[in-house]
């Protein structure tokens, strides 16, 4: 099973995305978190073979996130852990 992040400060966006990826639940475990610093702290307690994160988000914004992610040798799957950004305001 593969493990993905998702990280996006809006809320309600987090909880669509959930609701539209909920038939894929026993293919993916997904987790959805709501900063770069949530995903920080996902990364250190789990393993993902993706993360998806919005690019503009307060505080930690989604290339910050991915720069940490990609960075060698901070968690077991940096080096080999796709990072995906995602931009849907205008």
């Amino acid at each position: 099973m593969k493990n993905i992040l998702f990280v996006d400060d809006e809320r309600d966006l987090l909880d669509s995305l959930k609701a539209r990826l909920y038939k894929h639940r026993h293919d993916w475990n997904m987790k959805f978190v709501l900063s770069g610093d949530a995903a920080i702290s996902a990364l250190e307690g789990q393993n993902f073979d993706l993360v998806v994160s919005d690019v503009r988000m307060p505080g930690m914004d989604g290339g910050q996130l991915l720069t940490v992610v990609n960075s060698a040798g901070r968690w077991p799957c940096a080096s080999s852990c796709p990072a995906i950004p995602i931009r849907c305001r205008p």
